[in-house]
């Protein structure tokens, strides 16, 4: 998981505050988290959200530049198991464009993951 956030240009964990960095282990431990959002600010520092995402826009910089690192827990409302952390929290990064980023993910890591779930029912599979 953290190198998902490792990913994001510019980002240096001497940075990241004990605060911050035990807001992440909140959201692994609160069952009202379901997800947790990671961006660096305009001076490399490390901003979140237990809401969404902000908007390029919001952060004042181009579409391009724009990344953010998510996560994401998989069954809901219930505490991460340190040891099932892989099942348990689905995690990624926007990259650019957020629909560019959108497209490409369902392109190439989600319709590919629905094709090959057998718990769909047919009509649903065929959809995608």
């Amino acid at each position: 998981m953290l190198k998902t956030l490792m990913e994001l240009d510019e980002f240096q964990i001497s940075k990241v505050s004990n605060e911050k960095m035990h807001k992440f282990f909140d959201f692994l431990e609160n069952p009202e988290y379901l997800k947790f959002f990671v961006w660096l600010n305009q001076e490399s520092e490390v901003e979140y959200s237990f809401d969404s995402a902000p908007k390029f826009f919001e952060l004042n910089i181009t579409a391009e530049q724009y990344q953010i690192c998510y996560f994401i827990k998989r069954s809901g409302k219930e505490q991460v198991v340190v040891s099932l952390i892989e099942q348990q929290v689905m995690t990624g990064q926007i990259n650019g464009n957020p629909l560019d980023d959108l497209l490409n993910k369902m392109n190439n890591v989600y319709v590919p993951k629905l094709h090959g779930e057998n718990d769909w029912p047919d009509g649903v599979k065929k959809e995608f």
